[in-house]
């Protein structure tokens, strides 16, 4: 069955062994009630929190018809006391916004309303705290966090591909997102989340002679981005001004001259001393990416650990059956295997730190090649690839591979240190999975649009190949598509990948359900007093037994 654009706000959750997977109730006309929820119902006063409507059916399920406009409000927000995002349309009948108080404390009660439908208004009370929990410096990273005034579109900041509302996942449906001066620039990989970010080691390449060690520089471990180029906070801050996919600035000096002209640059100064046209524009864009890690790493919003799953390790709430089945062949290695790689348990953390999902790996997994992506047709990719400047990132030919461009991780094209070692093409990082049920596109590429594709993937790339890896027409294509023949012996061959010796997936189809309802858990928000408000994606409702 072939993959189709996800292009609009309401998809199809399709299975890719060839069938539909149906969600959790039909769609109805009209929606039948709202519940209002927020990440964190208790804040402080300088952090924000997202605010999310739900829409369900008469039967309890989500509403999934025709996107609707839901409005907020709150007394502090009518007072002027709390930035709160005005309206939202629902996607998969949730609507989300971010509320940021700015003078309010204590008790505030933030109202959504289903335009249209007066009857559908539910209210959440947020307790906003005095205490500040940023510092000078990170109130200017909160500051340059929001500011789309510093891309060369004027529409694009840091929370257009990391938003509060959703967790610090893309808020958008687009497999990658859009960006460049235009803000019609597709991207090339699927922007990966900000939260828990501050968590993660920098990155470091582990030396020959230790465990694992596969390229000419080591084996690549923690970092952040998909290959690991930015080493910390900082630098992954830093990149996006310039990228010309992403903010589109075309130099350094051109950020600079934007924040001369930004209303907090007395804040700026305060918190790193004088800035002026004369400035190294260098070292003035690397303060500015600090004070951007600065506010990730202090504003609390970033690291929440209010899952279902945290407040189960707790002993606050209960998994329900599924999900508990769904957990035990998570960390199974010979059933789903995923704890493999989603674990990090042994990771340099704080014993009392929560799990992350991620043993901060890189790992070739044969991801399909996504058609959608321009520069993965050869009819577009050159074109493409000029319009951006990047005509270099044409790796096909030295990697004497039939198509034009590919992404082929740690060893290039966009990371410059390792182009094209054997032993690291196709790696890409091991992504954390706390709320992972947010997402709208996943792998780095952005080739499945649901957790229930994903797991298929996993389940049925060795054992239905011709399921998984299809031409751009969609009939079958060659195994491993998205990576050139001599690099395919990276490609992880273990559970839950390897079939039974019958030649059969490891998982059914209700174990992958299973396994897709756990990582559900993972969604931060769980008010133990409401669980009834838990933002619950339709892709999670639609595995439910």
């Amino acid at each position: 069955m072939a993959r189709k654009v996800r292009r609009h706000a309401v998809i199809a959750l399709v299975a890719l062994c060839g069938a539909a997977l149906p969600f959790a109730g039909a769609a109805h006309a009209s929606p039948s009630s709202l519940i209002a929820g927020a990440t964190s119902t208790s804040i402080a006063s300088d952090s924000q929190t997202g605010v999310n409507a739900i829409v369900r059916n008469v039967d309890g399920t989500i509403y999934d018809g025709a996107p609707l406009q839901v409005t907020f409000s709150s007394n502090c927000a009518s007072a002027g006391l709390a930035r709160l995002g005005s309206s939202a349309e629902t996607i998969h009948g949730i609507a989300s916004v971010t509320y940021q108080p700015s003078g309010c404390a204590g008790l505030d009660q933030v109202t959504a309303t289903v335009a249209g439908s007066p009857g559908l208004v539910s209210a959440v009370s947020i307790y906003v705290t005095s205490q500040k929990s940023l510092s000078t410096r990170g109130l200017v990273g909160r500051s340059i966090f929001f500011d789309t005034s510093l891309s060369a579109s004027g529409t694009m900041s840091c929370a257009s591909c990391h938003a509060p509302a959703n967790n610090y996942h893309a808020p958008t449906t687009t497999q990658t997102p859009l960006g460049g001066a235009s803000a019609q620039a597709v991207g090339f990989r699927a922007a990966p989340t900000a939260s828990y970010m501050a968590f993660m080691p920098p990155f470091r390449w582990l030396k020959p002679g230790t465990r694992g060690t596969v390229g000419r520089l080591g084996t690549p471990h923690a970092g952040l981005m998909w290959d690991g180029r930015a080493p910390t906070l900082a630098d992954q801050a830093r990149g996006p001004f310039t990228e010309p996919h992403e903010m589109a600035n075309a130099n350094n000096r051109s950020v600079m001259n934007k924040m001369l002209a930004r209303p907090y640059l007395a804040a700026f100064v305060n918190a790193y001393g004088r800035i002026s046209p004369s400035s190294n524009p260098d070292v003035i864009v690397a303060r500015m990416a600090d004070a951007v890690a600065i506010f990730e790493r202090e504003d609390l919003s970033f690291r929440p650990f209010t899952s279902k799953y945290d407040r189960a390790q707790a002993g606050q709430a209960s998994l329900t059956p599924q999900e508990q089945n769904g957990q035990a062949l998570f960390f199974d290695p010979t059933r789903g295997g995923c704890a493999g790689c989603h674990s990090s348990v042994g990771a340099k953390q704080a014993a009392s730190v929560p799990q992350f999902f991620s043993d901060q790996s890189y790992r070739a997994i044969g991801v399909p090649r996504n058609w959608n992506l321009p520069y993965n047709r050869d009819s577009l990719a050159l074109q493409a690839l000029s319009d951006l400047g990047r005509s270099w990132l044409a790796n096909g030919a030295a990697a004497g591979a039939p198509h034009a461009y590919y992404d082929l991780g740690v060893c290039g094209p966009f990371r410059r240190d390792s182009v094209l070692d054997p032993g690291l093409c196709g790696m890409f990082r091991v992504p954390i999975l706390r709320n992972v049920a947010l997402k709208h596109s996943y792998e780095h590429n952005g080739v499945f649009g649901t957790l229930f594709e994903v797991v298929n993937f996993y389940n049925n790339r060795e054992a239905n190949p011709s399921q998984i890896y299809l031409t751009q027409s969609g009939a079958a294509d060659a195994k491993y598509n998205d990576l050139p023949v001599q690099f395919q012996g990276n490609i992880e061959q273990r559970a839950p990948f390897r079939p039974l010796p019958t030649g059969q997936p490891r998982l059914s189809q209700q174990d992958v359900r299973d396994i897709v309802a756990f990582m559900c858990t993972l969604t931060d928000g769980y008010d133990v007093n409401r669980p009834e408000a838990y933002n619950m994606p339709a892709q999670c409702r639609a595995v439910q037994r």
